[in-house]
């Protein structure tokens, strides 16, 4: 099902999430489907979104969906970045909580990333560069209201410039 994104402003993105309890069961289940639906949906209006974290649909859970860039689709319940590198990447991003918004973040340039999939199997990820996991891992453990780290929020995207990611 598609859901409604929570947007700035909103008191929920100042709230943290909770551990999902049971990987497994079917309320899992049907929320990795709200969130690979309303990914979706958000992609084909606007053209933009490699990931969504729970908390921006109103879920207080920590459960991520990303488009991993190799083609494959990966949910993370409970993920816990286990180590990152020292050396960092200055991007810009964005959020679907607050579309249209740039910021400038400073990112582990490589993060290894522990999590359950829908089985309840620990898995593993390790990723470098643009992947950008690291933010949606973050959004999940801290509050989401602001830019990660207290970067300020840039101004306003224009028409066909935006590059940021979802």
């Amino acid at each position: 099902m598609i859901r409604e994104i929570v947007e700035l402003g909103n008191p929920l993105l100042r709230t943290a999430s909770r551990p999902v309890a049971d990987p497994r069961g079917p309320a899992a289940a049907a929320l990795a489907r709200d969130l690979l639906d309303t990914l979706r949906d958000f992609r084909r209006r606007t053209g933009y979104g490699r990931g969504i974290a729970a908390p921006q649909i109103g879920v207080m859970e920590r459960m991520v969906v990303i488009d991993i860039p190799d083609g494959r689709r990966e949910v993370f319940v409970n993920p816990v970045i286990s180590e990152q590198s020292p050396e960092t990447d200055l991007v810009w991003d964005a959020c679907f909580s607050y579309w249209g918004f740039f910021f400038q973040v400073d990112r582990a340039h490589r993060v290894t990333v522990d999590y359950l999939d829908l089985t309840g199997r620990p898995c593993r990820l390790e990723a470098e560069g643009d992947l950008a996991v690291q933010r949606w891992v973050t959004e999940i453990r801290d509050d989401i209201a602001e830019a990660p780290g207290g970067e300020e929020l840039g101004p306003p995207a224009e028409s066909g410039t935006r590059t940021g990611k979802g």
